[in-house]
């Protein structure tokens, strides 16, 4: 309802943001709008299934044949993440190549957002990960991570990756995610909204 409020969005230039991703928002805010306006977020998994569709692909366009499911410094250009000066805030679904298999726009490169739940664990869970653990631990290369991650149940989840992942695109990867607490603001992190049917 952007267009209806009764003053002009501007950033400190005088230039108009009202068509730019909503940042600096803290999760405990995001679901407050949300439910304002008869929505929520997200849950994990209906974020996941908007990024990746039905495939099995790890990033985003891995179901793009031409591509293949790989990151390729071709993937930033397509971004528009390949120079420094294109790293910002863009308008919303400006960067074709950022939609999902359904049509959401923006699902990569644009702001980190928040999907509902908490806790920050493991997307398997402990058991398995557990078990995995154990046989990178004895791989050569594996036995060189020696801490396991730090999970921490208080916080929650944003996935992704943003304008600032470029320089390091595993930030982009769908099943990444951050941990960050409720009450925490950054310049990267947003939101999308859901609506149960």
């Amino acid at each position: 309802y952007g267009e209806t409020l009764p003053w002009d969005l501007k950033d400190d230039n005088g230039k108009p943001i009202d068509d730019l991703p909503v940042v600096y928002v803290s999760r405990r805010d995001a679901i407050r709008f949300a439910g304002f306006i008869g929505m929520r977020l997200p849950t994990e998994t209906e974020w996941t299934r908007a990024a990746r569709g039905d495939g099995t692909n790890v990033w985003p366009w891995g179901q793009k044949k031409d591509l293949g499911d790989k990151f390729s410094e071709q993937v930033l250009g397509l971004m528009k993440l390949e120079n420094n000066r294109d790293r910002m805030l863009k308008p919303v679904g400006t960067v074709e190549f950022n939609a999902g298999p359904f049509g959401h726009v923006d699902m990569t490169g644009q702001v980190w957002q928040f999907v509902s739940g908490t806790g920050f664990g493991p997307i398997t869970g402990q058991k398995v990960f557990g078990e995995e653990w154990k046989l990178v631990q004895k791989d050569k290369n594996g036995s060189a991570l020696k801490d396991i991650p730090a999970w921490k149940d208080d916080r929650f989840l944003v996935k992704g990756g943003s304008y600032l992942s470029s320089g390091d695109p595993v930030q982009l990867q769908i099943d990444c995610r951050f941990p960050v607490q409720d009450s925490e603001v950054l310049e990267s992190v947003g939101l999308r909204l859901a609506k149960s049917l």
